[in-house]
């Protein structure tokens, strides 16, 4: 949705926030304006107008204020609005509420992350050996288990909470390593350092960061971004692990596709293991029972 685009603000220009704040803080005013008049509310021009709606992939000024009227009034965009719980929520309010919650998270990380940024990623994931993770706290938390998806495929995966430089030196030499590094705010002093060393080393570093991200992007091959929208929610943590296993689903079920036909077969491999095991317990049990 445009909306939502005027929302984010991605590459906007410092003029173009400010036509954008202006839309979104007074749609009324702004469907009576003339692109012109748009110019002169924002202290911006005519042309920035212009370069905005490209920006925005309309046609032009009418278009984007035909575009907006739209939305705005759409079924859509009022459910949008309404994806919120309060003390008043009940059960059913939960239930109801949480799977259109996902689904809008979703959108909003597909909106950030291009497909082209995800395949590039995909591209470099598939001649490595080795996929590591580095997070502290909840983020650690979440990207163990990211580790353990990769690792029931067959690919070596690990997740740390600190950087161990030692071992990486010694295990660089025989390996190629990608590292995702993770910090919700996007300026974490730890993920920073740990992206300078990773990179310097000639690891390939993936950072996934929040809004404050200068430091770390300049330390980063590739950079996927998490939604501001769901950092700033009351179901923050919630919304971010939403974010974080569906990025990472894309990365496992690429990988799995890669190599699905050898995958596959190890599972056969595992599962006929695993039902001989259970047959072999079954016919001790009995004995043991006699």
């Amino acid at each position: 949705m445009i909306i939502e685009k005027l929302e984010r603000k991605n590459n906007f220009t410092s003029q173009e926030k400010a036509i954008a704040e202006f839309i979104l803080q007074s749609p009324e005013a702004f469907q009576k304006m003339s692109c012109e008049e748009l110019g002169k509310a924002t202290f911006t021009s005519k042309s920035t107008v212009v370069r905005l709606c490209k920006k925005l992939d309309v046609s032009g000024y009418q278009e984007l204020k035909k575009i907006l009227y739209f939305e705005r009034n759409s079924s859509e965009y009022r459910k949008k609005k309404n994806l919120k719980f309060d003390k008043n929520s009940t059960i059913n309010d939960i239930i109801v509420t949480l799977p259109e919650i996902y689904k809008s998270t979703i959108e909003e990380v597909n909106l950030c992350n291009n497909k082209n940024l995800f395949q590039r990623i995909l591209n470099r994931m598939r001649r490595m050996n080795q996929i590591d993770f580095y997070a502290t706290g909840f983020g650690y938390t979440l990207l163990e288990s990211v580790a353990q998806k990769f690792n029931s495929f067959g690919i070596e995966s690990k997740a740390y909470n600190t950087l161990n430089e030692r071992y990486l030196a010694a295990n660089l030499k025989k390996t190629k390593i990608m590292a995702f590094i993770m910090t919700f705010s996007g300026n974490n002093p730890l993920a920073i350092h740990e992206a300078e060393v990773l990179k310097r080393m000639g690891v390939y570093v993936v950072g996934v960061v929040g809004p404050i991200a200068e430091e770390i992007e300049k330390s980063c091959d590739e950079v996927l971004r998490l939604p501001e929208k769901a950092m700033q929610s009351e179901t923050g943590f919630i919304l971010i692990s939403q974010c974080v296993n569906y990025m990472m689903d894309i990365f496992v079920t690429g990988m799995l596709v890669n190599d699905y036909d050898e995958i596959v077969a190890r599972g056969h491999i595992m599962n006929y293991l695993y039902d001989k095991e259970i047959y072999y317990d079954t016919k001790v049990s009995k004995k043991t029972d006699l």
